[in-house]
């Protein structure tokens, strides 16, 4: 099945806004500059949407090695992406508890700014350690950042579509849901609704020179009842009840919504937005 590349998003700031993308660089841990800092509370483990739903109106961009984080109402803040001197190393914590993640804080100037404008105390802004190798859940030769798990989500307009009209046969007067509330990192336009979803597939470009093997189902917690306009919880488990529905039958966990990829071949090689791509079974 052929499509397109719609659109490409990177997300600097684990769980904060993300950038638009016309063209990026495919790496093995994920698009450059995606989810190279976190926040992690006095218990060095990382925060998100679902604890701080206001966390969806960051906005992050990379700019000449540097975070540039805005906020409504707020001074933006722009914080280079590098070992403050004296920083010191910790180990965080994410999904699963027994994984810890090398992390150096990003510095008090960051904190204070993180703490005024979320309005939470004892709050740290931290960057992966460039010197820590962390491994893919089910691939131990690739490596990701601070992503839940994989470099890439693969999502396709055509699901998020039937999505919304299921929504909507279910409650009317819900507004349709936006990309953003699945934070994926590549849309393709293909003709088929949840074609991406299918078992032992790989997306490549037509060309064969990018390909992406889609690894595993991306199984939705909480974060796509916040509107990311607001960052207030606007709608309830219908919308997880609606993906359960829509996953039926099929041999994955239900309540799911994009692939979890990871590249196969490609690296070094840009992808542009308007590319040709195709699913093909995964040899």
């Amino acid at each position: 099945m052929r499509g397109v590349i719609q659109s490409m998003h990177s997300y600097p700031l684990k769980s904060a806004g993300g950038c638009n993308l016309s063209e990026a660089v495919v790496g093995m841990p994920g698009f450059p500059g995606d989810r190279v800092g976190m926040l992690i509370d006095n218990s060095n483990r990382f925060l998100s949407q679902r604890r701080i739903p206001r966390m969806a109106l960051l906005s992050a961009g990379i700019s000449d090695h540097t975070l540039c984080l805005e906020y409504p109402g707020q001074e933006g803040i722009r914080i280079p992406i590098d070992v403050p001197a004296g920083a010191g190393k910790v180990f965080a914590t994410m999904h699963r508890k027994e994984e810890q993640i090398q992390v150096i804080d990003a510095g008090g100037e960051a904190a204070e700014w993180f703490s005024k404008v979320l309005g939470i105390q004892n709050i740290r802004l931290v960057w992966i350690d460039p010197n820590f190798s962390r491994k893919i859940p089910d691939d131990p030769g690739g490596e990701v950042m601070l992503a839940d798990g994989y470099p890439y989500l693969i999502t396709s307009s055509a699901s998020l579509d039937l999505l919304n009209d299921r929504l909507v046969e279910a409650d009317p007067l819900l507004a349709p849901l936006t990309m953003q509330r699945f934070r994926p990192n590549i849309v393709i336009d293909i003709e088929e609704p949840w074609a991406e979803m299918k078992e032992g597939l790989q997306l490549q470009t037509v060309d064969g020179s990018i390909s992406f093997r889609l690894a595993k189902p991306c199984q939705r917690c909480g974060i796509p009842q916040i509107d990311p306009a607001t960052g207030e919880r606007d709608i309830g488990s219908i919308v997880h009840k609606t993906l359960k529905d829509l996953c039926y039958g099929l041999e994955f966990p239900s309540n799911c919504f994009g692939q979890n990829a990871i590249p196969v071949t490609g690296i070094g090689e840009v992808l542009k937005t308007g590319m040709e791509i195709e699913l093909i079974r995964d040899a």
